[in-house]
C-alpha cells in the first residue's frame, strides 16, 4: 500500500479511535517497510486477520518530516454479538425493520383498535406499501425521516381502503365506507409507530450504533469543513475513517496521499460502507478515478458539487442527450407565486396566539416581577424587499442592553454581520429561560397577522440594508419567518455565511410542503432546546 502522511492531527480524532494499520505488500514493495510494527498495531493486524509480521504502522512510513501523527482512524463497528447486530439495524432503519414495523402497526391497529380479523388488513396495506416503495433499500446519504415516508404513507392508505373494499367485500364485509375507516385508522397507527421507529434509530445512532465506515476523498477547507459538520451530527449514521487525495498538496493538508488503485484493499479490509467525493475544479479525474475504483464493491458514493452553495437542495437531475442539468429553482417570488401561503400565515398566527396566550400572559407576568422593566422589545428588522418593520419579542436582557453591547462586541462568539453571545451578561434569568426555549419569540406571530412576517421564512436579521451583500440581499426577496432551516439545522451553532445559504436555499425550493415540514420539524428542536442561548 503506498501511502504518504503528513504530520497534523485531523479533527475527527477522539480518545475512543485507535490508529488503523494497513498490511503492506512486502515482496511488491520491500523498500517501504519501515521498522517492526509497535505492538498495538500486530494486535491491530492480528485482528482483522492480517499476519503480524505484515503489519507496519503508517505513522512509522516515510521520512520524519513528513511522518503523519493520525493517518486513518480505527472504527468500531460494534457489529460483534446478536443483540448488537439487531440494534445496528434499527439504528439503520433497515428494510426488515420498517417491514416488522409496519405489521406490528396493522396488527395494533386491527386487533385492538378496530377489533377486525387482522390477515386481510395485512394481505392488501403490506403489498401496497412495498409498491410505494417504502421497504426499498435506502440510499441516500443522511437518513429517512418520518416527513419522508408521510407521503408515501398517505398515497398507500388511500390506495388500501379502495383495494380492501373491492376484494373483500365477501370475507371481512368491507363497504367503501368501512374500508375507509379501517385504512384511516391504521394510517394513523402507521405514523406514530413509525415515528417512534425513526426515533428510535436517532437515539442508537447519536450512541454510535449503526455508523457507516466513511472515507473522503478530496483536500482543502471544504473536506476539512465537511468532517467537522459529520462529527457534529453523529445521527447521520456517519464516522470519518480518514481523508485521502492525490499526490498534490502542501505541508500541513489533512489528506494521505494515496492511489485509485489502493481503494479497494481499504474497502474490503476496513469495511468502507460509505465513499464522499469533494473533487476541485481544476483536477477532477482522481474523483472519478477513485469513484470507478470501487466499482462492484457495496459502497454508496456521495458527491459535493463544486457550486456546493447553490446546492443546498436541489431539484431532481435532467438530461439533455447525456449532458446532466440541475434545476436550482429560483431567488425570487412573488406573492403571487407562493399561493396559499398568506392564508396559511393568518390562519396559523391567528390559532397559534389563542393557543399559546396563557404561555403569554405567564411569561410578562414573569418578565414584570423580576425588574420591573418593559415587557416586550422591538427593534428594527430589514424586511421583505428592504422595507424596515418593528420586530416583537419578549424582553430577555437588562433594560440598558443596547448600551452595554460597545462594551461587549470582543467577545462576540458569533461571525458576519451577527452579534451573539453563549454567556452574554446582558441577559436576566427570566430571560435565560425563555430564549432557551424560544417563548421570547411568540410575540412575532403578531408581526405575522400583520404582514410583515411569516410563519417559515429567512431569519429577520437586525442589519441595514446597504450591509448585505450581493448574495444575502436575495434573502429579502421574500418575507422573513418565526422559523425556517437555520432553526432546525442548528440555531445559534450556524455561522452567518451558512444561515444565508440555509435562507436561500429555502426560497430556492420553497413549496406549502416545505413549509409544513419544517414547522413540524421545529417542535422537537424546541424541545430538545438545541443551538439556543
Amino acid at each position: 500500500m503506498t501511502f504518504q502522511g503528513h504530520g497534523v492531527r485531523a479533527p475527527w480524532q477522539q480518545a475512543d479511535i485507535e490508529e488503523l494499520t494497513l498490511t503492506t505488500r512486502a515482496q511488491a514493495e520491500p523498500e517501504r517497510i519501515g521498522q517492526p510494527a509497535p505492538r498495538t498495531a500486530a494486535r491491530a493486524g492480528r485482528r482483522r486477520g492480517a499476519p503480524a509480521e505484515n503489519v507496519t504502522s503508517l505513522t512509522e512510513r516515510g521520512d520524519a518530516r513528513r511522518a503523519p501523527e493520525l493517518v486513518l482512524a480505527d472504527f468500531d463497528r460494534r457489529s460483534s454479538g446478536l443483540v448488537n447486530r439487531a440494534l445496528t439495524k434499527v439504528a439503520r432503519v433497515s428494510s426488515p425493520v420498517r417491514l416488522a414495523t409496519d405489521a406490528g402497526a396493522i396488527v395494533i391497529a386491527t386487533l385492538f383498535v378496530l377489533d377486525v380479523v387482522a390477515w386481510p388488513i395485512l394481505a392488501t396495506f403490506l403489498p401496497v406499501l412495498m409498491a410505494c416503495r417504502l421497504y426499498a433499500p435506502h440510499k441516500d446519504v443522511t437518513p429517512n425521516t418520518l416527513l419522508g415516508d408521510l407521503p408515501r404513507l398517505l398515497v398507500g392508505s388511500t390506495v388500501a381502503a379502495f383495494v380492501l373494499a373491492a376484494l373483500y367485500p365477501n370475507i371481512g364485509g368491507y363497504t367503501l365506507r368501512d374500508a375507509a375507516l379501517v385504512s384511516s385508522v391504521t394510517f394513523v397507527i402507521l405514523v406514530i409507530c413509525r415515528g417512534t421507529m425513526h426515533l428510535a434509530g436517532e437515539l442508537l445512532r447519536a450512541r454510535g450504533f449503526g455508523a457507516r465506515p466513511t472515507l473522503i476523498v478530496g483536500r482543502g477547507p471544504t473536506v476539512a469543513h465537511l468532517v467537522e459538520k459529520i462529527a457534529k451530527h453523529p445521527d447521520l449514521g456517519m464516522r470519518v475513517l480518514g481523508v485521502i487525495a492525490d499526490a498534490r498538496g502542501d505541508e500541513d493538508d489533512l489528506s494521505l496521499v494515496a492511489r485509485p488503485e489502493d481503494l479497494p484493499e481499504l474497502v474490503t479490509r476496513h469495511g468502507i460502507e460509505q465513499l464522499v467525493l469533494v473533487p476541485e475544479a481544476d483536477h477532477l479525474d482522481f474523483a472519478t478515478e477513485c469513484f470507478l475504483a470501487v466499482d462492484g464493491f457495496k459502497v454508496n458514493a456521495a458527491l459535493v458539487p463544486p457550486l456546493k452553495d447553490f446546492l443546498l437542495s436541489p431539484g431532481g437531475v435532467e438530461h439533455v442527450e447525456g449532458i446532466p442539468l440541475i434545476s436550482l429553482g429560483r431567488l425570487s417570488y412573488s406573492p403571487r407565486m407562493m399561493p396559499g401561503k398568506r392564508l396559511i400565515d393568518v390562519i396559523g398566527a391567528a390559532l397559534g396566539l389563542l393557543i399559546v396566550s396563557p404561555i403569554l400572559a405567564a411569561v410578562a407576568i414573569a418578565i414584570k416581577i423580576e425588574d420591573r422593566g418593559p415587557v416586550f422589545f422591538s427593534q428594527r428588522r430589514a424586511g421583505h424587499r428592504g422595507r424596515y418593520f418593528k420586530m416583537l419579542k419578549f424582553r430577555s436582557m437588562c433594560t440598558d442592553a443596547e448600551k452595554r453591547l460597545a462594551d461587549l462586541r470582543d467577545s462576540n462568539d458569533s461571525d458576519g454581520l451577527l452579534f451573539k453571545m453563549r454567556d452574554d451578561p446582558r441577559i436576566t434569568r427570566v430571560g435565560r429561560f425563555i430564549r432557551k426555549t424560544s417563548l421570547d419569540e411568540l410575540p412575532q406571530l403578531v408581526n405575522v397577522l400583520k404582514g410583515e412576517m411569516s410563519l417559515v421564512g429567512p431569519r429577520a436579521l437586525p442589519v441595514e440594508v446597504e450591509h448585505f451583500g450581493d448574495l444575502a440581499i436575495k434573502r429579502l426577496n421574500v418575507r422573513p419567518g418565526c422559523t425556517g432551516f437555520w432553526q432546525v439545522l442548528g440555531r445559534s451553532d450556524i455561522t452567518y455565511d451558512e444561515m444565508v445559504k440555509l435562507d436561500l436555499a429555502y426560497i430556492q425550493n420553497w413549496s406549502l410542503w416545505v413549509d409544513v415540514q419544517l414547522m413540524l420539524k421545529t417542535i422537537p428542536v424546541l424541545l430538545l432546546r438545541k443551538g439556543a442561548y
